[in-house]
């Protein structure tokens, strides 16, 4: 779905992040679960899978020179740090989703 747009290249990472994150929020509004706390520990997912994708597609790590190297934990850093956020706010926008127009019996 992301492809359609122009000039984007939807990742497996970003569908986590995203989609996945947004699923998981309307599913947990739906078993009264906090929707932001479930986006959030799906974005910290999504940022370790989007650190297993880079180091799977850019070789063997042995190889790379200490700036590399460098910058690979610096960025792997700021994933970590970003992913969450994204991933907190899609789970809230999927539990407000979840939520309109229907109404639960609370036991």
């Amino acid at each position: 779905m992301l492809n359609g747009l122009p000039n984007a290249e939807a990742t497996v990472v970003g569908s986590v992040m995203i989609f996945g994150a947004f699923v998981a929020g309307a599913i947990a509004a739906r078993r009264s679960i906090d929707p932001g706390a479930v986006g959030l520990r799906t974005g910290f997912l999504g940022g370790i899978v989007a650190i297993g994708v880079f180091l799977g597609t850019s070789g063997i790590a042995a190889t790379w020179s200490p700036a590399r190297t460098a910058f690979f934990v610096v960025a792997g850093g700021v994933v970590l740090c970003v992913a969450p956020i994204f991933g907190l706010g899609c789970g809230r926008v999927g539990g407000w989703v979840a939520s309109l127009g229907t109404s639960y019996r609370t036991a």
